[in-house]
C-alpha cells in the first residue's frame, strides 16, 4: 500500500491505495515498481525498457519521473532497445553487440538512429564477419533494396514495349517537376511537420506567371516574384505553425484552400494562354539534344540541399527539431526560426515547380496543381523519410518521384482511366507508410 500522495505524484490510476498491484494495467504496474525504488532516495537508478508494453500516456509520465529524478540531482542508467526512447531520453549512448561496447556518443540532440544504427553494424564490419544478420541488413539499406525491388517487378515487364530512350526521358521529365516539389515537403517532414499547400502553390504560381507575361514584364522579374509568393506562402504557414502553435495539419490545409481559391480569382476560374512562348525554354531545352533540362534541376537541388542536411548546422538542426522538438530545444537550437525557415523553403521549391509546370505545357490552369501535394507526401514517405521526422535521406526521396511516374507512365500504357490511378497511387501511399512503420518496429 502507498500513501496517497504517492499516486498522486505518479499518477497511478487506482480505485483505491489498498487495490493490489497486479489488478492494475501494464503502465502502473510499472509506476509502482518504480515508486518502491523512489523510497530508497538512491544516487543511481537503473531503468531497464521502462516503457515497454504500455500505452503512449503512461510511457509519457514515466519519462516525467525519469526527468524528476534528473532535475533533483540523481543519474540513470537506462536500457533500452528502442532507439526513439533512447535519442530522446539519453545524454551519452552506449551501443552494445553481444556483450561488447560498439560505441559511446555524446547525444547533443542531433544524434540520429542511422548513426546509432552504424555503430551497432560496425563491429560486424571491423571484423569483417560475413555472416551478417539479414533483418540488420534490411533494416539498413530498406529504401535502396524498396527502390531496387520495385524496379525490377513494375518496369522489367514493360521493357520491351516502352522503356525506349524516348519513353525514360519522357519519365524522369515527368518526375522532375514532382521530385522539386518533393524537396519541400521532405525538408517538413524531416521536422515532424506537413505541408498540404503545395499543390495550391504550384497552381497559383502558374496562372499568376501566365498573367505577368502577359503583361510584358521581363521572365527573370517573373520568376523571381513567384518564388517571392512562394516563400510569402510559406512564411505564412510556418509563423502560424511555429509561433501561433496551429497544427501543421490545419494551417495547411487551410493555406491549401485559400491559395486554391486566389488562384481560381485572380483570372476569374479561366485558363490562360496566349503569354509569350520564350517560358518554355525553361522546360523545354534538352542538354546535348537528349536530356531534358528538368532533370539538372533536380541534380542540382538535390545535390545542393543533400549538401546542406548532411554537412551544416542548419541540416542537422532540421533532423534534431523533427527527432526530438523538446531535447533540441533544450540544447540551444531556435526551433520556432528552424520551422519558419523549413515552410519558407518548401513555398520557395513549390514556386519554382509551378515555374516549370507552366513552362512544360505551355498553358496555365488554375487546378493545374490539384494532388501534386499527396504526390509529393507521397514520393517522400515511398522514398524512406518516416512521416515521425528525424530519419530518412533527401537522396532516396527522388526515387520516390520517379517511382511515381514510372508508375503512372505504365498505367497509361496499359489504358488504365485516370481516376483508377488515383486509387492506386492512394493505395501505394498507404502501403508505403505501412512498410515504413513495420520497418521501425522491427528495428526497435
Amino acid at each position: 500500500m502507498f500513501p496517497k500522495i504517492i499516486l498522486k505524484s505518479l499518477k497511478i490510476k487506482t480505485f483505491s491505495e489498498l487495490t493490489d498491484a497486479k489488478n492494475l494495467s501494464g503502465g502502473n504496474q510499472q509506476k509502482v515498481v518504480i515508486a518502491k525504488w523512489l523510497y530508497s532516495d538512491a544516487d543511481i537508478y537503473i531503468f531497464d525498457e521502462p516503457t515497454r508494453g504500455i500505452d503512449v500516456g503512461a510511457r509519457d509520465e514515466i519519462y516525467n519521473i525519469m526527468y524528476d529524478l534528473i532535475a533533483k540531482g540523481a543519474s540513470i542508467i537506462m536500457i533500452s532497445s528502442d532507439l526513439v526512447e533512447v535519442l530522446k531520453m539519453s545524454d551519452r549512448v552506449v551501443v552494445m553487440r553481444e556483450g561488447r561496447i560498439n560505441g559511446i556518443v555524446e547525444n547533443d540532440g542531433m544524434l540520429t538512429q542511422e548513426e546509432t544504427m552504424k555503430m551497432e553494424l560496425a563491429r560486424r564490419k571491423n571484423m569483417k564477419d560475413k555472416r551478417v544478420n539479414i533483418s540488420d541488413w534490411i533494416i539498413y539499406y530498406r529504401n535502396d533494396l524498396y527502390f531496387r525491388c520495385y524496379l525490377q517487378s513494375f518496369v522489367q515487364p514493360l521493357e520491351n514495349s516502352s522503356l525506349t530512350l524516348n519513353n525514360v526521358m519522357n519519365i524522369i521529365n515527368q518526375a522532375s517537376i514532382n521530385a522539386v516539389v518533393a524537396i519541400g515537403a521532405s525538408l517538413v517532414i524531416l521536422t515532424g511537420g506537413i505541408d498540404l499547400s503545395v499543390g495550391s502553390v504550384v497552381g497559383f504560381v502558374g496562372i499568376f506567371l501566365a498573367l505577368r507575361l502577359q503583361e510584358g514584364m521581363p521572365i527573370p522579374v517573373a520568376i523571381i516574384l513567384c518564388l517571392v509568393l512562394g516563400a510569402a506562402v510559406g512564411l505564412f504557414n510556418g509563423i502560424l505553425i511555429s509561433y501561433g502553435k496551429v497544427p501543421a495539419f490545419i494551417v495547411t490545409l487551410g493555406s491549401m484552400q485559400a491559395v486554391r481559391g486566389l488562384a481560381q480569382i485572380i483570372n476569374g476560374g479561366q485558363a490562360v494562354s496566349g503569354f509569350p512562348l520564350e517560358i518554355g525554354a525553361v522546360m523545354k531545352t534538352k542538354l546535348f539534344g537528349v536530356i531534358p533540362i528538368g532533370v539538372l534541376y533536380v541534380i542540382v537541388f538535390y545535390a545542393v540541399m543533400i549538401l546542406i542536411l548532411s554537412y551544416t548546422k542548419f541540416g542537422r538542426r532540421i533532423y534534431a527539431l523533427g527527432g526530438n522538438e523538446h531535447a533540441a530545444r533544450l540544447s540551444g537550437i531556435k526551433v520556432k526560426r528552424l520551422e519558419v525557415a523549413v515552410y519558407v523553403l518548401c513555398g520557395i521549391f513549390a514556386a519554382f515547380a509551378g515555374v516549370m509546370l507552366l513552362s512544360r505545357l505551355l498553358y496555365a490552369d488554375p487546378s493545374a496543381g490539384n494532388s501534386y501535394e499527396m504526390n509529393a507526401i507521397a514520393a517522400s514517405v515511398i522514398g524512406g523519410i518516416s512521416m515521425s521526422g528525424g530519419k530518412g535521406r533527401l537522396a532516396n526521396t527522388v526515387a520516390g518521384a520517379i517511382i511515381l511516374a514510372t508508375l503512372t507512365n505504365g498505367l497509361q500504357i496499359m489504358n488504365v482511366a485516370t481516376y483508377y490511378q488515383t486509387v492506386i497511387t492512394g493505395l501505394v501511399v498507404i502501403v508505403a507508410v505501412f512498410v515504413d512503420k513495420r520497418k521501425e518496429r522491427k528495428a526497435e
